[in-house]
Protein backbone atom coordinates (compact mmCIF):
# COMPACT_ATOMS: atom_id res chain seq x y z
CA UNK A 1 0.00 0.00 0.00
CA UNK A 2 1.22 3.53 -0.84
CA UNK A 3 1.72 6.24 1.85
CA UNK A 4 -1.27 8.17 0.08
CA UNK A 5 -3.71 5.61 0.13
CA UNK A 6 -2.55 4.87 4.15
CA UNK A 7 -2.73 8.03 4.88
CA UNK A 8 -5.76 8.44 3.71
CA UNK A 9 -7.20 5.18 5.89
CA UNK A 10 -6.54 7.97 9.22
CA UNK A 11 -8.49 11.17 10.10
CA UNK A 12 -7.00 14.50 11.96
CA UNK A 13 -8.94 15.36 14.87
CA UNK A 14 -10.29 18.21 12.82
CA UNK A 15 -11.73 15.17 10.73
CA UNK A 16 -12.62 13.59 13.38
CA UNK A 17 -14.91 16.55 15.45
CA UNK A 18 -16.44 17.20 11.96
CA UNK A 19 -17.68 13.53 11.64
CA UNK A 20 -18.96 13.54 15.36
CA UNK A 21 -20.28 16.84 15.14
CA UNK A 22 -18.17 17.68 18.24
CA UNK A 23 -15.41 20.75 19.22
CA UNK A 24 -11.80 19.56 18.77
CA UNK A 25 -11.09 19.91 22.32
CA UNK A 26 -13.83 17.27 23.07
CA UNK A 27 -12.05 14.57 20.86
CA UNK A 28 -8.72 15.33 22.34
CA UNK A 29 -10.42 15.22 26.07
CA UNK A 30 -11.88 11.86 25.20
CA UNK A 31 -8.69 10.70 23.64
CA UNK A 32 -7.16 10.93 26.84
CA UNK A 33 -9.71 9.72 28.97
CA UNK A 34 -10.33 6.39 27.06
CA UNK A 35 -6.96 5.67 25.69
CA UNK A 36 -6.60 2.24 26.53
CA UNK A 37 -9.60 2.49 24.22
CA UNK A 38 -8.89 5.44 21.49
CA UNK A 39 -4.99 5.12 20.51
CA UNK A 40 -4.19 7.57 17.64
CA UNK A 41 -1.34 7.72 15.58
CA UNK A 42 1.23 10.09 16.78
CA UNK A 43 3.23 11.54 14.17
CA UNK A 44 5.46 15.24 13.23
CA UNK A 45 4.37 18.05 15.45
CA UNK A 46 2.52 15.22 17.77
CA UNK A 47 -0.65 15.19 15.41
CA UNK A 48 -2.96 12.81 15.75
CA UNK A 49 -4.17 10.30 13.81
CA UNK A 50 -7.44 8.81 13.90
CA UNK A 51 -8.23 4.90 12.55
CA UNK A 52 -11.61 3.71 11.28
CA UNK A 53 -11.49 1.70 14.81
CA UNK A 54 -10.72 4.59 16.62
CA UNK A 55 -13.38 6.73 14.85
CA UNK A 56 -15.86 4.14 15.69
CA UNK A 57 -15.51 3.51 19.53
CA UNK A 58 -15.70 7.54 19.84
CA UNK A 59 -18.86 6.79 17.71
CA UNK A 60 -20.10 4.12 20.49
CA UNK A 61 -18.75 6.60 23.34
CA UNK A 62 -20.87 9.56 22.24
CA UNK A 63 -23.43 7.48 21.89
CA UNK A 64 -23.29 6.18 25.83
CA UNK A 65 -22.97 9.76 27.30
CA UNK A 66 -24.83 11.62 24.95
CA UNK A 67 -27.97 9.29 24.22
CA UNK A 68 -28.04 7.08 27.10
CA UNK A 69 -26.76 9.43 29.39
CA UNK A 70 -24.05 7.50 30.88
CA UNK A 71 -21.37 9.32 32.94
CA UNK A 72 -17.71 8.87 31.78
CA UNK A 73 -16.81 6.44 34.70
CA UNK A 74 -19.96 4.28 33.30
CA UNK A 75 -18.58 4.27 29.87
CA UNK A 76 -15.08 3.34 30.78
CA UNK A 77 -16.47 0.58 32.92
CA UNK A 78 -18.65 -0.64 29.85
CA UNK A 79 -15.70 -0.76 27.83
CA UNK A 80 -13.44 -2.25 30.33
CA UNK A 81 -16.15 -4.93 30.68
CA UNK A 82 -16.14 -5.24 26.43
CA UNK A 83 -12.53 -5.75 26.67
CA UNK A 84 -12.43 -8.40 29.59
CA UNK A 85 -14.95 -10.67 28.04
CA UNK A 86 -13.48 -10.22 24.27
CA UNK A 87 -9.87 -10.53 25.37
CA UNK A 88 -9.21 -12.91 23.24
CA UNK A 89 -10.02 -10.85 20.47
CA UNK A 90 -9.09 -8.06 21.73
CA UNK A 91 -10.04 -5.08 19.73
CA UNK A 92 -8.88 -4.53 16.52
CA UNK A 93 -7.75 -1.26 14.18
CA UNK A 94 -10.81 -1.59 11.93
CA UNK A 95 -14.78 -0.74 11.72
CA UNK A 96 -16.43 -4.84 12.07
CA UNK A 97 -14.20 -4.41 15.86
CA UNK A 98 -16.82 -5.46 18.37
CA UNK A 99 -17.64 -2.32 19.94
CA UNK A 100 -18.91 -1.14 16.58
CA UNK A 101 -21.04 -4.63 16.09
CA UNK A 102 -22.50 -4.89 19.11
CA UNK A 103 -23.50 -1.53 18.69
CA UNK A 104 -25.33 -1.88 15.54
CA UNK A 105 -27.17 -4.57 16.88
CA UNK A 106 -28.39 -2.70 19.66
CA UNK A 107 -29.76 0.17 17.55
CA UNK A 108 -31.28 -2.69 16.00
CA UNK A 109 -32.81 -3.90 18.71
CA UNK A 110 -34.51 -0.79 19.83
CA UNK A 111 -35.93 0.10 16.28
CA UNK A 112 -37.45 -3.36 16.69
CA UNK A 113 -38.60 -2.41 19.68
CA UNK A 114 -40.21 1.31 18.50
CA UNK A 115 -41.70 -0.05 16.10
CA UNK A 116 -43.48 -2.92 18.01
CA UNK A 117 -44.49 0.36 20.36
CA UNK A 118 -45.86 1.75 17.11
CA UNK A 119 -47.70 -1.29 16.31
CA UNK A 120 -49.81 -1.55 19.60
CA UNK A 121 -50.41 1.94 19.59
CA UNK A 122 -52.53 2.11 15.53
CA UNK A 123 -54.00 -1.48 17.09
CA UNK A 124 -55.29 0.05 20.18
CA UNK A 125 -56.33 3.29 18.61
CA UNK A 126 -57.87 1.46 15.70
CA UNK A 127 -59.75 -0.63 17.83
CA UNK A 128 -61.33 2.80 19.98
Amino acid sequence: MNTTAKQKEYKTIGDVAKILSLEQHVVRFWTSTFALYVKPLRKAGNRRYYSKNDINVLIFIKEQLYSRGMSIKGVQLLLSEKKHKYQDNKLERDPNSILFVDHNKRVDKIIDNINNIVFAIDNFLNKH
